[in-house]
C-alpha cells in the first residue's frame, strides 16, 4: 500500500513538518531582526549545537524535535506550545492554510 503524498515515511503529515519548519524560521527572523542575533547566537542562547540550528533553518532537518523548537522560541523570549492531539494539530494546520 502506498503512503499518501501528504505523509512522510515517518507518518508525520508534510503540512505539519512545513509548519514546524516555518515556526523555526519565524523564530530566527525575530532573533535576527529584533535582537540582531546570528544563528550561532540563537543556538548558544537556546543551549543547542549550532549545527542543529543551521540544519533546521537550512532545510536539512524537516521535522525538528518539539524540545528543540521550544528551546529556540524560549531563547528569544517567545512562548511556544504544541497541541497535544493530532486532530487539533490537523485543524490548526487547515485553518492556517485557509488563511493564507
Amino acid at each position: 500500500m502506498k503512503k499518501a503524498k501528504s505523509q512522510k515515511k515517518s507518518g508525520v503529515p508534510v503540512e505539519f513538518t512545513d509548519w514546524i519548519t516555518e515556526v523555526c524560521e519565524e523564530v530566527y527572523e525575530y532573533a535576527s531582526d529584533a535582537l540582531g542575533w546570528s544563528m550561532k547566537r540563537l543556538a548558544d542562547n537556546a543551549n543547542l549545537h549550532p549545527t542543529t540550528v543551521y540544519k533546521i533553518l537550512g532545510g536539512e532537518t524537516r521535522n525538528p524535535q518539539a524540545l528543540t523548537v521550544w528551546k529556540m522560541a524560549h531563547a528569544v523570549g517567545l512562548e511556544f506550545w504544541f497541541l497535544e492531539r493530532t486532530a487539533e494539530v490537523q485543524r490548526a494546520v487547515a485553518k492556517k492554510s485557509e488563511a493564507a
